[in-house]
């Protein structure tokens, strides 16, 4: 047990202690990639029609000269 002790007050001194149970971060955590996994399905990868048109070239020409 005293082994142990010293293991966890060097690990304390170089990471810090939480006081937090480790349920509750659990928990956070589950929420968190739920509201990742919500918006991952918004999120299409494909573009939509219309949305890939051709560059308007006598734009692109008049930014390029400015």
């Amino acid at each position: 047990m005293e082994k142990l002790r010293k293991e966890a007050k060097l690990t304390q001194a170089k990471y810090g202690s939480n006081k937090i149970p480790a349920v509750l971060l659990k928990d956070q955590n589950l929420m968190v990639v739920i509201r990742m996994a919500n918006q991952r399905r918004i999120i299409s990868k494909r573009a939509n029609k219309g949305d890939c048109k051709p560059k308007n070239k006598k734009d692109q020409r008049m930014f390029k000269s400015s």
